[in-house]
């Protein structure tokens, strides 16, 4: 039996560990981003920095993907790119601000559980154990992050699921927070299907 003490150091390194991670994954973002780009990168990078100039979701004669990227880094990155004028910049703040809602929604799935687990899980999640075209951490945390998103949806029903029976007993400042993350997520469901 672990003692609450052996519980709570822990929870403590893995914390440590998670904070690491989620660390290094900014630095390589803010700092390494122009020398890992890829073909796939390069057309979602050059494809935001047209959104913007033109002020528009969809491009005259441009060959949008089926999901016309949306369901990337993207999304986020081209409001930032206006304010920052820094593709690199604004692709990799929109890279973590999406990675933090995914590790968020993983502690809010396991809320009323040992610490551990979501530490645990987001912990392998956030392993960029590959990097290349295509590979897990270019299409997770890297880049484009293609397929944040997609893997967070799901994570944000089962977060709605959870918690639909506690919304009536919210507050009105914790209302309006889960209104504003259904409303999240309604809209990127919207966006990407």
């Amino acid at each position: 039996m672990i003692s609450k003490k052996e519980s709570q150091i822990t929870n403590l390194l893995l914390f440590v560990f998670l904070g690491i991670q989620i660390l290094i994954i900014f630095l390589i973002n803010i700092f390494l981003s122009k020398t890992n780009i890829d073909c796939d990168s390069a057309k979602l990078f050059v494809h935001a920095i047209e959104m913007a100039k033109e002020r528009s979701l969809l491009l005259y004669n441009w060959s949008h993907a089926t999901t016309l990227e949306l369901d990337s880094s993207l999304l986020l990155a081209v409001p930032l790119f206006l304010i920052t004028d820094n593709i690199y910049l604004s692709i990799s703040i929109s890279n973590i601000v999406l990675l933090m809602l995914f590790v968020w929604c993983v502690f809010k799935i396991f809320k009323g559980m040992p610490l551990a687990y979501p530490l645990l899980v987001s912990i392998f999640v956030c392993i960029p154990y590959r990097v290349g075209q295509l590979d897990y951490a270019n299409m997770m945390v890297f880049n484009g992050s293609q397929y944040i998103i997609k893997t967070t949806l799901p994570l944000m029903f089962l977060v709605i699921l959870i918690t639909k029976d506690s919304l009536k007993q919210l507050s009105r400042g914790n209302l309006i927070k889960e209104i504003a993350f259904l409303v999240i997520y309604y809209s990127l469901l919207f966006i990407t299907g």
